[in-house]
């Protein structure tokens, strides 16, 4: 804290000074420009030293008025009436409006993408994220083991260090990834909001075949086929968890269409826990005329629908099947019903009409493999390599 400045009497030095004083006893301090004295004859300074008077002739002390007639006085607006309009500084011309054509929002996504702000990273966490990003300890770990390749890792400290990471982060880290500890926060901003883990990965993008190639896997398997196709699943976890379940349960591939469906996305990887890593995932244009090809290649089109005619345990499960799944919305759509089989359904007895389209996918695959196994035990199925 600075102290208080010493008290100085009427000569300008301290009290209690015995030093000499800057004038004389006889002699009379000279007059400052600022003072009262002084500044109060101005008129007679004017009349002494003519060539101090202003340039301007009526010399007046009072302020201008405005230009708007509304008698007040010139202050920081300048000459301008206080009711005058302002033009803005960044105003700029304006220029030709867009064309008025249909569909060209549309066209503005398929050339910069569905994301705002095309592949970068997220800035706030109700941006989706970009589609080459995978959170969620399962996924990670199975990303980690597996041969995609993975550019950069963003994690906590905390499962930086823990025992089921420590080994394969350093490995990673050897072959050239970047290992970034990063906050929780930045991670949610990164992943959009969902549910991280505390880690989230920058992968190459989630790999697909297509259906000839999948067709040519399932004939090098010793056991019948069994396959998953979706028809309208919009919803990412739905999805997800049907590719779990198809994986779990010994499905040999997964059958999507590009339209009117979920992507492979983090959210899917999210929930499928690593399953996509094993299940290999056929993105088709047309699913009908996929159904038909698999038809012809000798697999049952099995079709589940509540309304369905034959009950689930009724599935040919000793023979090459296709298990189609529709939204939870709106069901199969009729054209699909028509390419099916057989359309069955789930024995329930209670009060709830139906089940998630999820569950009731893993339901019948269970039923699959169930009746795959009991197979097994009389001999009356070939045994898995």
């Amino acid at each position: 804290m600075t102290p208080p400045a010493p008290f100085r009497g009427s000569q300008g030095r301290p009290k209690g000074w015995k030093g000499s004083p800057r004038q004389g006893p006889g002699e009379r301090r000279p007059r400052r420009e600022s003072d009262q004295r002084l500044n109060g004859h101005r008129k007679w300074r004017l009349e002494k030293h003519p060539e101090k008077r202003p340039e301007k002739e009526n010399w007046s002390r009072e302020r201008p008025r405005r230009r708007g007639g509304d008698d007040a006085m010139v202050g920081h607006h300048g000459g301008r009436s206080r009711w005058e309009h302002r033009p803005r500084w960044d105003q700029k011309p304006g220029g030709p409006r867009r064309p008025n054509r249909g569909g060209w929002r549309e066209q503005e996504r398929e050339r910069h993408g569905s994301t705002p702000g095309g592949e970068s990273f997220p800035l706030t966490e109700t941006t989706p994220p970009p589609r080459d990003l995978v959170w969620g300890r399962h996924a990670a770990e199975a990303v980690l083991h597996s041969e995609r390749p993975v550019h950069r890792v963003w994690c906590t400290g905390e499962l930086r260090f823990s025992t089921r990471f420590m080994e394969v982060l350093r490995e990673a880290k050897a072959a050239g990834v970047v290992v970034e500890e990063v906050s929780w926060a930045r991670l949610a901003q990164l992943c959009g909001g969902a549910v991280h883990q505390g880690i989230v990965l920058q992968t190459a993008a989630a790999s697909s075949v297509t259906l000839k190639d999948l067709l040519g896997r399932c004939d090098q398997s010793r056991e019948p086929p069994l396959l998953v196709a979706v028809d309208g699943i919009t919803d990412p976890h739905n999805l997800g968890a049907i590719a779990r379940s198809a994986e779990a349960f010994g499905g040999h591939g997964l059958v999507a269409p590009q339209r009117r469906n979920a992507g492979l996305t983090g959210s899917v990887a999210k929930v499928a826990a690593g399953a996509l890593e094993h299940l290999p995932v056929a993105r088709v244009v047309n699913l009908n005329r996929s159904l038909e090809q698999l038809k012809d290649a000798g697999y049952t089109i099995v079709g589940l629908a509540g309304e369905g005619g034959q009950s689930v345990v009724e599935i040919p499960a000793g023979e090459p099947l296709v298990v189609v799944v529709g939204s939870e919305g709106t069901g199969l759509s009729h054209l699909t019903r028509q390419y099916c089989h057989q359309i069955v359904r789930i024995p329930l007895r209670g009060r709830t009409p139906h089940l998630n389209a999820a569950v009731a996918c893993g339901v019948v695959l269970y039923e699959i493999a169930r009746q795959r196994w009991l197979g097994e035990l009389h001999g009356s199925m070939p045994t898995p390599p």
